[in-house]
């Protein structure tokens, strides 16, 4: 009995949802996240190069503290780089013609991401500021200090980044959910629906 009624609710809230959100809305906020993302994966990969480039030339200073920073500079941002390359492809054949829900889901799930990676982000904030600060004995004290400086300095940036784009989707998702009447609510975790006798 249960499972016909929520198979009842879940048709009267898709049709319910259709005359309220056009298809074209649908393929626009999809739109819209994906650009945003091509466009972070821009920053992203630009900040790796330059940083990279810049790194490429120290890596012979005789100063021990700036070659290891630019050494751990050069490590990090390959990974960025990396990481802005998939994520530019993901993004530019992303499928825009999601459903209402599905939608909700992978705007709730990029904003997910975006917060854990803001945690990551901290934690090594931390791990840079701890390397800098305690492991400034023994030989390789100079090597521990130049790795701490540059994962931190990368980590704030990215925290930024990270932040910054987190607050940037969910204003396009409130502003998306402007357009769904408020006794009709999908999310990545419920959806209710009100009827009115």
């Amino acid at each position: 009995m249960k499972s016909w009624l929520l198979l009842l609710l879940v048709s009267l809230g898709t049709s319910a949802l259709k005359a309220q959100v056009s298809p074209q809305q649908i393929i626009e906020f999809n739109e819209e996240r994906e650009l945003k993302n091509q466009k972070g994966m821009l920053i992203l990969g630009s900040w790796a190069l330059v940083n990279m480039g810049l790194s490429a030339t120290k890596l012979r200073s005789p100063d021990a503290l700036a070659r290891s920073y630019h050494q751990m500079n050069l490590a990090w941002n390959s990974v960025n780089l990396g990481i802005a390359i998939y994520g530019f492809y993901q993004a530019s054949t992303a499928n825009y013609g999601l459903n209402l829900i599905e939608s909700l889901e992978a705007q709730e799930r990029i904003q997910q991401i975006l917060l854990i990676n803001a945690g990551l982000d901290l934690l090594y904030i931390g791990s840079g500021f701890a390397l800098n600060h305690w492991g400034n004995k023994g030989e390789k004290a100079l090597r521990n200090q130049g790795f701490g400086q540059a994962i931190a300095v990368n980590s704030a940036f990215l925290l930024a980044f990270d932040l910054l784009f987190y607050w940037m989707h969910r204003q396009d998702q409130l502003e998306f959910l402007k357009a769904i009447p408020a006794d009709l609510r999908v999310s990545a975790q419920s959806f209710s629906l009100h009827l009115s006798f």
